[in-house]
Order: C-alpha cells, then structure tokens, then sequence
C-alpha cells in the first residue's frame, strides 16, 4: 500500500513539474515591429532593438547599426525585412522600449510596450528622414562617449558641412566666426603668426588635442593651427572654460580636439587656387583621398598642402604687411578594426615644412635689414592607438603620441647680427583610460604622461 502511494505521489509531482514547465514556456511573448517613414513606406534594414525597460534612455548611446556591440540590457536586436517587419519570439513578459534606426533617418524610440501571454503585440515606428542635422557623438567634456545633447559637459562641434559650407580649408579658418566665444587672433604683422583665443584669454591657456591627446605644445601651435587641413578631420570639437582636471594645466580657457577620420568610402579631392593679393603672386595646392581597402586589411586616409605666397606691401612703405610664406605638409591615418570590429588600431603621422619672412629689403640677409622676423621650422609627429570593448559596458584605451618641432629663427632690427636664434621642442605623451558603464553611472580611471625636454 505505501508502495502504491509513493508512485502516486511521485506521479503527481512529475505531471505538476511538467505543468509548471509547460506554464513557464507559454509565459513568453511574440513581438512583431513594422518600421515605416512619414509616408508609411517600409523601410527595410532597419535595425530595431528591445531593451528592458528599467535601463532608461541612456542605453541609445550604442545603437543605429547592426554591426555595433549589445547595449546593457538588450534583449535582442534584428533587422527589417523587405516589408519592413522584425519579430521578436521567447521575449519575457512586461513592459519593454522598442528603438529603431536605419541610415538616412532620425532614430526613434517607442514608449513603453506591455507584452502579455495571451496575443501577439504588434508595435509601428515611424522614422522621419535625417537631413543635414544629425545626432553627434562627443567624447571630449567627460573622455566616455555621449551623444552631443546629453554630454555632462557642454561641447560645441565644427562640422564638416560647416566647413565646406563656409569654403574653409585649414583649421585656423575654421576657427574663425564659427563658435561664439572662440575666434583667430593675428599676433604679428611681420611673421604673420595666428593663435587661437577662447574666453577672451591668450592663446597658450587653451590646449589643442589630436584624437584626445595634447600633442601640440605651446611651441607648436603658433604656426601649427595652419597647417592642418580640415578635410583630415572627422569633427572639432570645443569645450570652453577650464579642463585642466582632465587635459593639464593648458586647458584653462578651453580645449579643441580634433577628432581625425576614420574612411568609409573611396574618395580623391585635388584643389589648386593661384591668383593676386595686392599685386603680389600666391598660389596654393591641396589633395586628400581616402581609401577603404589597403594591403594587410587597412584603411586610410591621406592628405597634402601647399603654399607658395610673395611678400605683399599695401601701403607701399617699404615693410610687408603680409610676410612671404613657404608651406609643404602631409600627413596620413591608418586604421584597421579586430576581434569582429570590437578593437580598431589606428597609426597618425604628419610632416610639415615652413618658412616666413616679414619686414623689409627681402633680397638681403636678415642681418642686414632694419628690421626683419623669419622663421623656418620643421614638425614630425606620429600616433598610435588602440581602442578595445571587452563588453557593451567595458572598454579601454591605450594611446602615444611623440612629436619633435625644431626651428632657426631671427627676430631683431636695426642691422642686429646677434638676433638669430634655434629651438627644438620634442614632446612624447600617452595615456591609458579604462572605462566601465554600470547602469546609469560611468566609472573612468586612467594614467596620462608627458616627456616634454626644451632646448
């Protein structure tokens, strides 16, 4: 008899397990997002993602391509068929946020969606199209990346459709006019040297970055800021007021950094202008061409400017109001993604080659003129990066840059023999940054060097 009660009751148990078991597998839900544009086109391969919904809207920053990692707490992630439909199938019960992005078009996010057992939920997102505006992602106010309107520090961008609009070809044009409180400042009549002021304070208070490192030492960005060519940029970005928490004791009137471009397509740009100012010849030549596939599995981008200008006398006085100039400087960025595009390294390297002169009596030494400022100088810089994700919320950095500047320099009036003069500024930064995105809170430690001997 008790044999017989213990099968009954081992009998019970099995079928009340397979019950609880089968409860358990129906209680999940189908989830069917049609994506559609204004008009109520479809739009296929759109990428439409589910997240649960306590993440908040924070959770946007990692999304609008297929290709980039999961987002903490996505649930899944599928692309728009040819109807412009995507099903989800086996997602928990309760509510969810629904987003979809495809190019050309703004994302969208849906308000919360209540799954329940007992029917399929069908959800429509509409996309309206993008123009030229578009949601940036900003890297320099906090060093984690953030889309432009939710960064925790105010950061204003140049963009390349700002540049080309405004027909601007070097970075101290586009400085210029662009961003309130930030403008070019000519600092010498003779030489013809520009600086870049911010907040109304002097040039050496503002740090310039390349790719978020201060490679351009004080020396340098006297001339450097016209030497790069903005059609090597992918975006400026300006943070004004002080960084020197982050950036050193050369932030305190702001930062600028020049955020390079990673190519996405094929492309060969040549420009050459030639013409008269005041009378005076002056011609210039530039080229930049991206190119997506390189042997070894790279990409890169490449470029070149020059300029050949004669000295120019407006008020024929006999002393230049515009200096005689000699520019030549290239530069390339090569870039390769690993580990399923989760890693990319990239390597930078510049060269620039200059020569000015301003004052008077051009045909003779410098020595020999009442007054006379000429430089030549020449830069080298290399950089080489690489960015890991390790996971959707961890990731880190490790970056170097050296450069060497050197320059042979005369600055002095009244036929002065002892007015020449050299400088050599090397420079050798890095820094290795670690970051980690627990729920809403971004945890980043990092360790930044500088070698910076003078002579």
């Amino acid at each position: 008899m008790r044999t017989i009660l213990g099968g009954l009751l081992l009998l019970l148990c099995s079928a009340s397990g397979f019950v609880a078991t089968a409860q358990s597998a129906a209680e999940t839900a189908t989830l069917i997002v049609k994506v559609q544009d204004a008009t109520g086109k479809p739009i296929p391969a759109a990428a439409v993602s589910v997240v649960e919904a306590r993440d908040g809207p924070r959770w946007r920053n990692r999304r609008g391509r297929m290709d980039t990692p999961a987002a903490p707490g996505e649930l899944g992630r599928r692309a728009t068929d040819a109807s412009g439909q995507a099903a989800f199938q086996g997602l928990p019960l309760g509510s969810l946020s629904v987003m979809a992005s495809a190019d050309g078009f703004f994302s969208n996010e849906s308000a919360l969606v209540e799954l329940a057992a007992d029917r399929e939920t069908v959800l429509t997102l509409e996309l309206q199209i993008r123009g030229v505006v578009s949601e940036s992602i900003v890297v320099t106010g906090s060093g984690t990346e953030s889309l432009v309107h939710e960064a925790p520090v105010r950061t204003e961008l140049i963009t390349p459709e700002v540049v080309d609009r405004q027909v601007k070809s070097t970075l101290a044009e586009a400085f210029q006019a662009t961003i309130s409180g930030v403008r070019m400042e000519m600092n010498c009549q003779n030489c013809g040297f520009m600086q870049l002021r911010m907040n109304g304070l002097e040039g050496p208070y503002t740090q310039i970055l390349e790719d978020g490192l201060p490679s351009y030492s004080g020396v340098t960005s006297v001339y450097g800021l016209e030497q790069i060519p903005t059609a090597f940029l992918e975006q400026i970005e300006v943070v004004k007021g002080g960084n020197s928490a982050l950036y050193g004791p050369g932030a305190v009137a702001g930062v600028a950094n020049l955020i390079r471009r990673e190519p996405q397509e094929n492309h060969l740009r040549l420009e050459a202008i030639s013409g008269w100012q005041g009378g005076r010849p002056e011609q210039q030549a530039g080229a930049a061409a991206q190119l997506t596939r390189l042997p070894g599995g790279f990409a890169g981008d490449f470029y070149y400017r020059g300029i050949n200008r004669a000295p120019v006398d407006r008020d024929r006085d006999g002393f230049s109001d515009l200096g005689k100039r000699r520019l030549n400087s290239g530069g390339l960025g090569l870039f390769r993604r690993f580990l399923d595009g989760q890693a990319r390294l990239s390597y930078t390297g510049m060269v620039a080659d200059e020569f000015r002169r301003g004052g008077d009596q051009f045909d003779k030494a410098p020595h020999e003129t009442w007054i006379t400022e000429q430089i030549a100088w020449r830069r080298y810089s290399s950089g080489l990066s690489w960015n890991h994700a390790l996971s959707p919320q961890t990731y880190y950095n490790l970056r170097a840059s050296t450069a060497y500047y050197g320059r042979r320099t005369y600055y002095g009036s009244g036929m002065d023999p002892n007015a020449y003069g050299s400088t050599r500024n090397p420079l050798t930064v890095g820094d290795a940054q670690f970051a980690h995105q627990a729920g809403r809170h971004s945890l980043l430690s990092g360790y930044a060097g500088e070698i910076l001997p003078s002579e």
